[in-house]
């Protein structure tokens, strides 16, 4: 036998495969890997066969010694994210999509990898969890890896948003503020329900716990130490499209959770290189609103109570 038997039989897998014929589909794979075991496109058509003949865990395995074969080829990635899908293993589908959304952007193939975003952006939206859906959002984002690639992506057209199959791609390259906004709200939710759950089970937990003043303030300087608003409310406010109105919103945001944290502190931990790096912050953001003479109640207050002390920190 040669590459000719092999050619004739990959020709015949692929007729097999328009007509539905997975049985042969099937047959036909077998015998061209008994002649070249590492074959790609046998193992792949072999695979799809098994999906189809309902042997799903043979198909898996198949499409994945397909991929070991030749990893860079997404034929065998995109077949096993339609095995997980159709067998309901969602991690194991979510994380195929984001493999293959790297390979695609490697291959530099915008339009694929586009796709394959926005298929995984969809199921975040439907199914969640809410920090998984940021994490998909985030990949629309400049400082993500795939960003370069998606730049590649024509301009959006509004007037014929069908005219591709990658219109919320484009949408989101040319402007990121809505995608940085959804990620805001999302996590705003989320902080906020974590801060709740944490002061419940705190109660719970602790027989000798301290007043409920003092147990919020722990659950939030453990909340607001690693959180990340901070640098997306920066990223809306430094964003060429953020309005004046949004811009106003984000500040007054960015200046309560600066203070919030700051207040959770230790009053007896004044001197430490976060509370005063916190009070620089939160003294900047007043300077900047009472300077624009911009409504902000919280803002004015404090203003006028650091002029009674001198300083913000000195009221803590």
């Amino acid at each position: 036998m040669s590459s000719a038997f092999v050619k004739s039989k990959l020709k015949a897998t692929r007729d097999a495969i328009s007509k539905k014929e997975f049985q042969a589909v099937h047959d036909a794979s077998l015998e061209i890997l008994d002649y070249e075991p590492d074959n790609y496109n046998a193992k792949v058509f072999l695979a799809l066969s098994l999906g189809e003949l309902g042997k799903i865990e043979r198909s898996e395995e198949t499409y994945r010694s397909a991929i070991q074969t030749s990893p860079k080829q997404p034929l065998a990635w995109q077949g096993l994210a339609k095995v997980y899908e159709q067998a309901q293993k969602w991690d194991q589908y979510t994380e195929t999509l984001h493999n293959l959304a790297k390979l695609f952007s490697k291959l530099q193939d915008a339009t694929k990898c586009a796709e394959t975003i926005q298929k995984l952006v969809d199921f975040r939206h439907e199914h969640g969890p809410p920090d998984q859906l940021i994490s998909a959002l985030s990949l629309y984002l400049p400082d993500s890896p795939l960003y370069p690639t998606l730049t590649s992506l024509p301009p959006p057209d509004p007037s014929n948003p069908t005219s591709t199959t990658t219109y919320a791609s484009q949408i989101a390259v040319q402007n990121s503020l809505p995608i940085l906004e959804e990620i805001v709200s999302l996590i705003e939710r989320s902080e906020e329900q974590n801060i709740k759950k944490k002061e419940v089970d705190n109660r719970r937990t602790r027989l000798n716990a301290a007043g409920p003043e003092e147990v919020k303030r722990e659950v939030r300087r453990e909340v607001y130490a690693n959180s990340r608003l901070p640098s997306y409310y920066n990223e809306i406010l430094n964003h060429p499209n953020t309005s004046d109105d949004l811009r106003r919103n984000t500040e007054s945001k960015l200046l309560r959770h600066k203070q919030q944290y700051l207040f959770a502190l230790p009053t007896s931990d004044a001197k430490s290189n976060v509370k005063e790096k916190l009070v620089t912050e939160v003294q900047e953001l007043i300077d900047g609103i009472v300077l624009l003479k911009i409504p902000d109640e919280l803002a004015w207050s404090m203003f006028i109570d650091g002029k009674d002390t001198d300083t913000i920190g000195m009221n803590l």
